[in-house]
């Protein structure tokens, strides 16, 4: 599934490929996925740039932010450049007896590892929603998450 990058994010590109500044904005060292139970378009103030502090992350017993890493980027069709997830990431095991409760219906790309305090970098909508069940984890398949420019 391919991702959208936030407004913020397409300034970052954009002002590294003019060698202009970057506004503030720092490329993350660490990338970390967030599985979210609502659309991160309806929970924020300007929909193609959400927030942080306006996602709705799951609260779930065993869950936390995972590292996800990503291939060199490709151009696997004319015109068209693309990187993915080159790791499996798994969360959980969800141990309380709901499991992971709420269905993940998004998942967002953040470069901090907890809180509130940084940036959205991108955002993917998921095909079918995903719970978990009692002792068991969601996991995300390698080359699963694509970034996709053209």
């Amino acid at each position: 599934m391919s991702g959208n990058l936030t407004d913020t994010t397409d300034r970052a590109i954009l002002n590294w490929i003019t060698g202009t500044s970057l506004g503030g904005w720092t490329p993350p060292s660490t990338a970390y996925i967030a599985l979210l139970t609502a659309d991160p378009a309806t929970t924020a103030v300007t929909p193609t740039d959400p927030q942080l502090s306006e996602l709705t992350e799951l609260a779930a017993t065993g869950y936390t932010r995972q590292v996800a890493t990503f291939t060199a980027a490709t151009s696997p069709s004319q015109g068209t450049s693309q990187i993915q997830n080159s790791n499996l990431i798994t969360f959980g095991p969800f141990t309380a007896s709901t499991g992971s409760g709420t269905p993940t219906t998004f998942g967002a790309l953040v470069n901090v590892a907890s809180g509130t305090a940084g940036e959205v970098i991108c955002t993917w909508e998921w095909d079918t929603p995903i719970t978990a069940p009692q002792n068991q984890s969601i996991t995300i398949p390698i080359a699963n998450l694509t970034f996709t420019q053209q």
